[in-house]
């Protein structure tokens, strides 16, 4: 069997341990504890020293690092560096929330005054119906993961009179593969019918009527087939009763000529 080798530190050329080995051995063990104590980034280079761009949204102008927007390729255009840069396609409204979702990751919209007469959940409703916009047009999939959330969770607290306000506002601009906001508007729908089945015939329900034509149209298909589907689940549920009723109409058919049998044999008996 062939013997193990062992294991020997290096020494230095006076047969003494390498101070330079054990040094590192030291410097390498004091890094690693140091690293699992520091709980925040540590990145290699600063981006605040980046060049800086413009970009115009509306009257307003951002100004930013280039590096964070190279992280989004949709951006990466030959123009993109030559100020301004306009991205037309987000509401002024809400280009403070869509800059700092580029540099950031993270949603976020400005404080403002409350206007009068809108509640502060109707402001947000409406910017996040701006925001998924802007993601949309952008395809800037975690900020319409984003705007998602926040009208789903503001519709709740909305009329959906407000609901449908907002949604009209953006449903035409939307790319032509846009399904999310349609399932949306039609599940509110269905869900303020069951609360109130006289809804669409509310004077505040036709409000808007004819601003934009193609939300009109998407919007009258559905109110459509809302009412299809409960004529058609009337008419399923009548089914079975007319059913019963006929059967019970032979019986006591056959039980009147039995009757009439019965009382022709005792005629004759008699």
């Amino acid at each position: 069997m062939a013997n193990k080798k062992k294991h020997h530190p290096k020494k230095s050329v006076n047969g003494e341990p390498n101070p330079q080995l054990k040094q590192s051995q030291a410097s390498g063990s004091e890094q690693s504890v140091g690293d699992s104590l520091i709980e925040y980034n540590q990145p290699k280079s600063s981006p605040y020293e980046s060049p800086t761009i413009s970009i115009q949204i509306g009257q307003r102008t951002y100004r930013f690092p280039k590096c964070y927007i190279q992280n989004y390729p949709q951006f990466s255009t030959p123009y993109l560096f030559e100020p301004p840069f306009i991205l037309s396609g987000v509401d002024e409204e809400v280009g403070h929330t869509v800059v700092h979702f580029l540099c950031t990751g993270k949603y976020e919209t400005l404080r403002t005054a409350s206007e009068p007469g809108t509640s502060k959940m109707a402001i947000e409703y409406r910017r996040s119906m701006l925001v998924y916009q802007a993601a949309r047009e952008y395809d800037l999939y975690d900020l319409e993961t984003y705007a998602k959330k926040y009208i789903e969770m503001f519709g709740e607290s909305m009329s959906i009179f407000d609901r449908m306000e907002a949604a009209r506002e953006i449903y035409s601009k939307l790319p032509q593969n846009e399904t999310w906001l349609a399932s949306y508007i039609n599940k509110q729908l269905q869900i303020a019918f069951s609360l109130d089945t006289n809804i669409f015939q509310r004077e505040d329900f036709y409000d808007g009527v004819g601003k934009d034509p193609i939300f009109d149209k998407a919007v009258m298909r559905m109110v459509v087939d809302i009412y299809s589907e409960v004529l058609s689940r009337q008419v399923t549920e009548a089914a079975p009763e007319e059913g019963v009723a006929e059967e019970g109409t032979a019986e006591d058919c056959a039980v009147e000529d039995g009757a009439v049998e019965n009382g022709a044999v005792e005629d004759g008996a008699v």
